[in-house]
């Protein structure tokens, strides 16, 4: 799989980080079921108008391979430079992500 990022918004990411990012932003542009080799998750097409996406441990894991411990790690060091907002919403929880520009 290829995940493309824009070098100017990674900044001082660590390696971990900007790959998560850079499929954060894959996935935030899923419009259909063809695209570069993501394995898409049964909610893709729940994208909202307002910029907020549907993102799961579960989608992480299965296309990174990466560990809950390593996402959460990633995912604060993105909320403390402000790549990305975050939300739980619902019960069982749901994480929602949007992208800052």
């Amino acid at each position: 799989m290829l995940i493309c990022v824009d070098t100017k918004n990674i900044g001082k990411l660590s390696e971990g980080a900007a790959l998560l990012l850079g499929f954060l932003c894959s996935l935030q542009g899923i419009r259909s079921s063809q695209n570069a080799g993501l394995i898409l998750p049964p909610h893709a097409e729940q994208n909202r108008k307002d910029g907020w996406f549907l993102v799961t441990g579960k989608d992480v894991q299965d296309n990174l391979g990466m560990s809950p411990v390593r996402q959460n790690r990633y995912l604060k060091e993105l909320l403390e430079r402000r790549k990305i907002e975050k939300k739980v919403v619902g019960k069982p929880p749901k994480r929602w992500i949007k992208l800052f520009d």
